[in-house]
């Protein structure tokens, strides 16, 4: 059995872009850690089906800062790419998460370049409302 990974790994030229999306107006009065930097490319990843593999692996966050509700949105992806029997193998759960943030992270700053400055949070926040409103729908609808 592997070892229990300490650490969540980043693309190392990502490390520019993350340092970006902290000095979003939408980040800057927030206590916002990399842990919760490296979730949300992780989520916008998968979003939008974009994952890509670490080129040059470098150490992002410790695993021991994940909680109880990170986890949960890591095993969330990994189950929904087909990993439901793998969800024990932390290291292959833990690469699936790093490939989605590693394509979420480059899309998250695409868009942030291309939205008029201090729009980001408003298009965001329309875009996570409109996820959830989705995500409502499904959970109402009966199943047949």
């Amino acid at each position: 059995m592997a070892e229990f990974p300490d650490r969540i790994y980043i693309d190392k030229d990502d490390k520019e872009l993350y340092e970006k999306i902290k000095e979003e107006e939408m980040f800057q009065d927030k206590d916002i850690d990399n842990k919760d930097l490296f979730i949300i490319a992780m989520a916008y990843g998968f979003k939008h089906e974009v994952k890509r593999k670490l080129d040059k692996k470098e150490g992002y966050v410790r695993t021991e800062y994940l909680n109880r509700e990170d986890w949960g949105l890591i095993n969330s992806v990994a189950v929904n790419d087909g990993l439901i029997d793998n969800l024990n193998d932390r290291e292959t759960v833990l690469k699936l998460a790093e490939e989605y943030a590693h394509g979420g992270i480059k899309l998250l700053c695409d868009y942030i370049d291309s939205v008029q400055y201090g729009s980001f949070d408003r298009q965001f926040e329309k875009e996570l409302l409109d996820l959830f409103d989705e995500l409502q729908y499904h959970k109402e609808t009966p199943e047949i």
